[in-house]
Parts: structure tokens; C-alpha cells; sequence
């Protein structure tokens, strides 16, 4: 059964088309940053309409946002109680808060719940109204190992119940996790990842207090090192790495990047265009939402440009 097709759809001044189709109890991943995730919600929850093509919803959505908040002052039994007498279920709430493991935080304050337990809290409240999908927009990036490996199984136990998860997010690898079918905008147009090809890629490990994330080579835009400190550029969001520039230049030496300035490593298949504003200043355009500028050393503009004429797109 298809609970959402997409076939040849186009939104208003974007130019991306999708094809698509999610069937019950399928794993599916979708590789998109923040504004296409934001579009596709958009348009899947009713708020913005197609303007070509045909688009079909034959189940109850819902969907779960990164950025989505929660009533902070509440107790967590008090929030729960108000969403399961909006669900009108008959679901055993002792038992799924047990399942949860939040059954010992019935009198916590949201506010004072750490991130893994507010992720599987933001969860339950899902469940609560038995959706026939549920999108989950990067539900591991925030979480610490023990919390990711908990998200998991709660992931799992929700597909028993028969509802069909689609997961969005940024990092290939969080989808691998969660899908076992990946799609990517590849120009402009929805593809599917061929799996075999992503097999074998090399990870990059970024961590951020107890986070840890891991990301496909692919994801990178560039790389920067200001003030001793080295951060990967991914989707417009800056995660922290404990390698030296020059040491992931050398970690890099059989991908497609090329360190065009001393404090910056560049993908470059996402290179758009060289700029030459003077004699001597040589700037990088890259090809990602912002227009990102990085500079280039003049030294470096021949081999670039060589570089660039052989890899492929």
C-alpha cells in the first residue's frame, strides 16, 4: 500500500522535481538539509500545494521537527495527560512510560530533563495519536551514544505498531542507521543512493559534548581551522573535529578535496566558480544554499582549476 506518492511534483519557484513513493513499513531516509526538509513538510502537511504534477496523502501524518519545542514548565506527567486526553487513546500509558523509560520522571519538569530523555518524550507524545507515518527530521544528532542506541530500539518498537517511519536529515550516516532506503536531491531531482557506492566511504567522527557524528565525506562542503580549532562544514552547520588541518588533508588525500588556503580544505564537487576580484585575490564560489565564499591562494589557482576539469560532478 502507498501511503504517499509523489509523481513528478514541482513546488512554486523551486526547481526540484519529486518522485516518489512510501510504502507501509518501509525504512526510508531521506538526505536533505534544513530548507528542503522545510519544503517537503510544508508541502506533505497541506501548508504550501503543488504546482505541477500529482500528489497524493493516503494516511494520517505526522511529523517531528528538530527545532520542535515543548511546555518547558510542565511536569512530564502533566504534559503526557494532556496530549493522551487530545489522542483519545486507550493505550496503557503506565506501561509505554515504562517502555520509554521515563516512567521514573512522571514528576521531572521538562525543563530539567536531559536531551535523550525530552527526544524520547517528544516520541511517546507521537504515539500517543498512532499516526500511519511519522517523519522524524535528525532525531539521533542531538542525542549521546547511550541515548542514540535507546532512540533506536524505541524507533523499532513504534514500527511494530505498525507505523511507517521516514527519517530526514543531513548526515547519510544517521539515515543508514534508521533506512534501509536512502534518497538524495541529485540535480534537482529526488534519486535513490545506491547503497553499494556508499559501502565503503570514509567517515569523518565530529564530537560535541557526549554527541558523536558521523559523517560521509560526501556531506562536507569544506573544512576551515580558525583559532586552532577545526570545524566541518555540513549543510550550513559547523561540527567540531579533533584533527589538525594539515592532518585532514592527509585523511583526504584520495577524495575530492583540495586545500585551497591555509586555514581551509574544500569539497570539489561542490565548487561552483572561481572569482578573480583583483591581480592577487582569487575567491571561491561554492555551489550550497548560501553562496559560500572561501579564499583561494594565489598559488593555488592553476592545480585547482586542473583538478577541477577532471573530477566528475
Amino acid at each position: 500500500m502507498n501511503l504517499v506518492e509523489l509523481n513528478d511534483v514541482t513546488i512554486a519557484n523551486n526547481l526540484v522535481h519529486y518522485s516518489l513513493s512510501i510504502q507501509q513499513y518501509e525504512r526510508l531516509g531521506l538526505v536533505m538539509d534544513n530548507q528542503e526538509s522545510q519544503l517537503l513538510l510544508d508541502l506533505l502537511s497541506g501548508r504550501i500545494y503543488p504546482s505541477s504534477g500529482n500528489f497524493q496523502l493516503n494516511a494520517e501524518l505526522m511529523f517531528k521537527r528538530d527545532t520542535d519545542g515543548m511546555y518547558d514548565d510542565l511536569t512530564v506527567k502533566t504534559y503526557l495527560k494532556l496530549f493522551f486526553e487530545l489522542a483519545k487513546t486507550r493505550i496503557d500509558l503506565k506501561q509505554v512510560m515504562e517502555i520509554f523509560h521515563l516512567d521514573s520522571e512522571m514528576k521531572t519538569k521538562i525543563n530539567n530533563l536531559s536531551v535523550d530523555q525530552k527526544e524520547r518524550l517528544h516520541l511517546l507524545r507521537i504515539y500517543l495519536f498512532q499516526p500511519k507515518i511519522l517523519l522524524l527530521e535528525s532525531p539521533l544528532r542531538k542525542l549521546t551514544s547511550s541515548g542514540a542506541k535507546l532512540y533506536l530500539e524505541l524507533v523499532d518498537y513504534l514500527r511494530t505498531k505498525g507505523i511507517t517511519i521516514v527519517v530526514i536529515a543531513s548526515s547519510l550516516d544517521e539515515l543508514q542507521q534508521l533506512s534501509t532506503v536512502c534518497y538524495r536531491i541529485n540535480n534537482n531531482r529526488l534519486e535513490k543512493i545506491d547503497s553499494s557506492a556508499t559501502k565503503n566511504n570514509l567517515k569523518i567522527v565530529s564530537r560535541r559534548n557526549e554527541q558523536i557524528i558521523y559523517f560521509d565525506v560526501s556531506e562536507i562542503d569544506f573544512i576551515e581551522s580558525i583559532n586552532g580549532v577545526t570545524n566541518l562544514s555540513v549543510a550550513g552547520k559547523y561540527y567540531p573535529v579533533n584533527f589538525t588541518l594539515n592532518e585532514m588533508t592527509a585523511k583526504l588525500v584520495s577524495e575530492d578535496f583540495f586545500r585551497c588556503h591555509r586555514s581551509y580544505i574544500v569539497n570539489l564537487k561542490m565548487v561552483l566558480s572561481i572569482e578573480n576580484y583583483s591581480k592577487n585575490s582569487y575567491t571561491i564560489i561554492l555551489k550550497n544554499q548560501s553562496r559560500t565564499e572561501l579564499p583561494l591562494s594565489r598559488t593555488k589557482v592553476t592545480e585547482i582549476k586542473q583538478l577541477l576539469g577532471t573530477i566528475q560532478r
